[in-house]
This record gives structure tokens, C-alpha cells and sequence, in this order.
């Protein structure tokens, strides 16, 4: 039997983002976090070929269940927000006092 070689992915929408994981058995994967580019509010990794979606996270996983993992985790629009803030990936960047 020939192993399946092919780059799967799922996308859902939490809000106004899409939230995608791309995976590759024996290979890992990868969950992308999108934000419509009008009314984006973060730093952009890159934009969508249609110019329509920029791209405000990505993280390599070095299994595909990891990345399930983590893509299932990803629950609320909010839960993304706040992770983006803590995180000081808002335009206004970190600002230590």
C-alpha cells in the first residue's frame, strides 16, 4: 500500500478570523492564524494571494497530532485576541514600563 504523500488542511472561522491547520503525515504540521487585511489590527507575517487575508500567526509543529492538537485548542475570536496582546504582536508592539 502506498503511503499518502498529499498536504491535507482544515480552516474554521472564529469570528472575523479563519484559523487553518496543513499537515503532511510523517512530516508535521502547521497552524495559520488569519485576519481580514481592512480591518487587521496586528502585525502581518504575509498576505493572502488575493490580498484579501493577511497572516498574523504561524507555528511549525514537528507531528501532525500536535498540530491538531493545537488547532483544536483554538476556540474563540477573544481567546485569539488575548493571546495576540500578551504576546505584543499588536502594532503598537511591547512597551515595558
Amino acid at each position: 500500500m502506498a503511503e499518502n504523500n498529499s498536504i491535507n488542511h482544515e480552516t474554521k472561522v472564529l469570528g472575523r478570523l479563519k484559523i487553518e491547520v496543513q499537515f503532511q503525515r510523517g512530516t508535521g504540521g502547521q497552524v495559520l492564524i488569519w485576519a481580514p487585511s481592512e480591518t487587521n489590527k496586528y502585525n502581518s507575517i504575509v498576505k493572502s494571494d488575493d490580498g484579501f487575508w493577511d497572516c498574523i500567526f504561524a507555528r511549525l509543529y514537528s507531528s501532525v497530532e500536535e498540530a491538531n492538537k493545537a488547532y483544536n485548542n483554538f476556540s474563540s475570536e477573544e481567546q485569539i485576541d488575548s493571546m495576540m496582546s500578551r504576546c505584543g504582536f499588536g502594532r503598537s508592539g511591547c512597551q515595558i514600563t
